[in-house]
C-alpha cells in the first residue's frame, strides 16, 4: 500500500495535491474487505473529530462492514464509502475514485447566501479592480471613504499572486475603514493567508494553536503548538478600522484568517459563523487506487478553545438569505456600511 502524507491547513482539490513523503511497503491484497478495513482503520487512528462530533466509529464499522462481501461491485463499494463518510459531515473529508474522475465530499452543502457579481455592480458600481490572478476584487464604497477587498481563496502555490496585496493596500491607504470580505472563501495554503494578513498588523502575534492526533484513543493529541504571523518590514500596512465579513461558506484557512483578524483591536467580524472545518489534512491511497483525505490536526483559538464543528463566531451576527441575494440585496454588506457610517474612526494603535 502506498501511504503519502500531506499536512496542510487547507481545503484541497486534486489540482493542488503534491506528495511530501512517500512510504512504500508491501501492498495488501486489493479486495473489498481490505479496502474497507484500511480506510476505517486509518480514520480510527488519525481522524481528529470523533469526540467533538459525538460519533461512535465502532458502531459505524458494524453497520457498514456488514455490507461488504467479496462479490460487492466497485460501484457498490463506492456508495458504501460515501454513506460511511457522509456520517462525518466534515469539509476536510473527501475521496477520489479512479483517475480522480469521481469525487465525493463529506460535508453537506449550504444554500448560496453571497454573490460577488452583486457586490461588483451594486455596491462597487462596477468600479472595481481585480488582482492576484483574479483572487482579489477590490475598490471603494460610500463616497470613496471605505475600502473593500474580497478574497476568493488562499490557493495557488505561486508566491506572486499574494504580493498584489501590497499594491492594493497602497492604493486604498487613504480610506478611513476597510472591509475584508472572505465570504465563500473555502481556504487554501496557510502561507498565502499569512502573507496577506501581515499587511494588516504592525507586530508579530500568535493567532492560533495546533494539536495533532498521536495515539490510539480518539482523544489522544500532542501538546498544543502556537502559530505566529510576523509583520513584513518595509511594506504597506493598514491598521485603521477593519470589518471582516464571514458566512457559513468561509472555511479552512479562511477560518484561521478570521481568527487572526478577531485578535486585532481595530477589527470586527460581521456576518455568520464560519464553516467549522479548521483542521489540517493527511492523504492516503487504498489498494484499489482510490485517494482519500481527512484532518489529523486541529487549529484551536489562541486561548486553546476548540471551534471545529462550531466555526468562528462573528462579533455581530447578521445573516443573508438566498431569497435576498436573488432580490439583489446583501444584508450583511448593507449592515456593515451602516455600522461603519455610525462608528467612524480614523485609526487605532494596536495593543502589544
Amino acid at each position: 500500500m502506498r501511504n503519502f502524507v500531506l499536512i496542510l491547513p487547507v481545503f484541497l482539490t486534486l489540482l493542488f495535491i503534491s506528495c511530501e513523503d512517500v512510504i512504500l511497503g508491501t501492498d495488501p491484497e486489493n479486495t473489498p474487505e481490505n479496502n474497507f478495513n484500511i480506510l476505517w482503520g486509518e480514520f480510527d487512528r488519525y481522524y481528529t473529530s470523533f469526540v467533538i462530533k459525538g460519533i461512535n466509529w465502532d458502531s459505524l464499522y458494524s453497520v457498514y462492514r456488514a455490507q461488504i462481501t467479496p462479490q460487492i461491485s466497485e460501484q457498490e463499494l463506492w456508495h458504501n464509502f460515501e454513506n460511511l463518510l457522509h456520517e462525518l459531515n466534515d469539509i476536510h473529508v473527501y475521496i477520489f475514485g479512479p483517475n480522480g474522475k469521481v469525487f465525493f465530499s463529506s460535508n453537506r452543502p449550504y444554500k448560496p447566501e453571497f454573490s460577488l457579481p452583486l457586490v461588483k455592480y451594486k455596491y462597487l458600481n462596477n468600479h472595481y479592480k481585480s488582482a492576484g490572478e483574479q483572487r482579489f476584487t477590490y475598490g471603494r464604497m460610500s463616497g470613496d471613504s471605505i475600502g473593500y477587498i474580497h478574497i476568493v481563496d488562499f490557493f495557488g502555490e505561486s508566491e506572486t499572486w499574494v504580493k498584489d496585496i501590497d499594491r492594493i493596500v497602497q492604493e486604498l491607504s487613504d480610506v478611513r475603514a476597510m472591509i475584508i470580505d472572505i465570504r465563500d472563501n473555502r481556504g487554501g495554503y496557510d502561507e498565502n493567508f499569512q502573507y496577506i494578513g501581515s499587511s494588516f498588523t504592525t507586530y508579530t502575534m500568535n493567532y492560533c494553536q495546533q494539536i495533532t492526533r498521536n495515539g490510539p484513543n480518539h482523544n489522544d493529541f500532542t501538546p498544543p503548538v502556537f502559530r505566529s504571523l510576523m509583520r513584513r518590514e518595509n511594506t504597506p500596512s493598514f491598521t485603521k478600522q477593519i470589518v471582516v465579513l464571514t458566512n457559513r461558506f468561509t472555511g479552512s484557512a479562511a477560518e484561521v484568517c478570521a481568527l487572526f483578524f478577531k485578535l486585532l483591536p481595530y477589527s470586527k467580524q460581521i456576518g455568520d459563523s464560519t464553516s467549522g472545518g479548521i483542521g489540517a489534512i493527511r492523504g492516503f491511497q487504498l489498494p484499489n487506487g482510490w485517494l482519500y483525505y481527512f484532518p489529523v490536526m486541529l487549529n484551536l483559538t489562541v486561548e486553546g478553545n476548540n471551534i471545529e464543528n462550531i466555526g468562528v463566531p462573528p462579533d455581530i451576527c447578521v445573516k443573508n438569505t438566498e431569497q435576498e441575494i436573488r432580490m439583489h440585496f446583501d444584508r450583511q454588506l448593507e449592515y456593515t456600511l451602516q455600522y461603519l457610517s455610525k462608528n467612524k474612526k480614523t485609526g487605532n494603535k494596536p495593543n502589544h
